[in-house]
């Protein structure tokens, strides 16, 4: 009995200690984005994490369907502290998003917000 409890345990803990929030190759993506784009690497992450709500139809502002809206929303209404702040404080409601997203975010914002 005390057998199977020990084996049970060791394999609850390994697949605990496995466990990794961040995949290789969300890891290695921001690595390689230097210059991130609104069209190429924002936008897909905005349509993903907050388009549902954040859009005329979803009706919660700030609207962020565009470069522009969204580069609004970092400059006036404070999207980044948003999206940084810890799972179930910020933005989105559903839970942080993986600090790669956010990071190519930030990047985006201090490059310029290019549109391309």
């Amino acid at each position: 009995m005390k057998y199977k409890k020990l084996i049970t345990a060791s394999i609850c803990a390994l697949t605990i200690i496995s466990c990794e929030s961040n995949t290789y190759e969300e890891i290695s993506q921001t690595n390689e984005i230097i210059n991130p784009t609104y069209i190429a690497h924002v936008k897909p992450i905005i349509t993903e994490n907050c388009i549902s709500c954040h859009s005329t139809a979803g009706g919660q502002r700030p609207y962020l369907e565009s470069n522009d809206e969204v580069k609004d929303a970092i400059l006036n209404f404070g999207l980044i502290n948003q999206i940084e702040a810890p799972s179930g404080l910020g933005m989105p409601l559903r839970g942080r998003m993986p600090q790669t997203k956010i990071d190519i975010i930030k990047l985006w914002s201090a490059n310029g917000y290019i549109n391309q």
